[in-house]
């Protein structure tokens, strides 16, 4: 696995920036970049968050590499696939025969609203039976 400095490097050289001027762009000298990528120091927050920022880089990759992605991949699977089965036992205990297209939209909604909830506060809410009674009930 390559290191966050390969990493910053990777994000620099696709930005078509010398590395001097990917430097300036984050608000450090060219030295301290070097520094960074080298492993020599330790990056500030600042400096990671300011390559997320105005590189749309993703953090989960940027900090950790494709172990982040993978990790995080498998957590939202994960969670669509609870989701899911949530959606499934709610639909049977009410007895209503929703097919498989519409009860997986149901799970992605409430999968999509639950990382739009967690972007803006680091509680994730839990997924509601009444939640799942809405959108069973719009679906019908």
């Amino acid at each position: 696995m390559n290191s966050i400095g390969e990493r910053i490097e990777e994000v620099r050289s696709k930005s078509s920036l010398s590395q001097e001027a990917f430097a300036g762009t984050l608000g450090i000298s060219r030295n301290s970049y070097f520094k960074y990528i080298r492993g020599h120091r330790a990056i500030p927050s600042d400096v990671f968050s300011a390559i997320l920022e105005k590189y749309g880089t993703d953090p989960a990759w940027l900090h950790e590499g494709d172990e982040g992605l993978t990790n995080r991949t498998t957590s939202l699977l994960d969670e669509m696939k609870q989701i899911l089965h949530a959606v499934d036992n709610r639909a049977e205990e009410r007895g209503l025969a929703i097919d498989f297209d519409k009860r997986w939209l149901i799970a992605c909604r409430i999968c999509v609203e639950r990382v739009m909830a967690a972007k803006q506060s680091e509680d994730i809410p839990e997924v509601a039976v009444a939640e799942i009674d809405n959108w069973l009930e719009v679906a019908q």
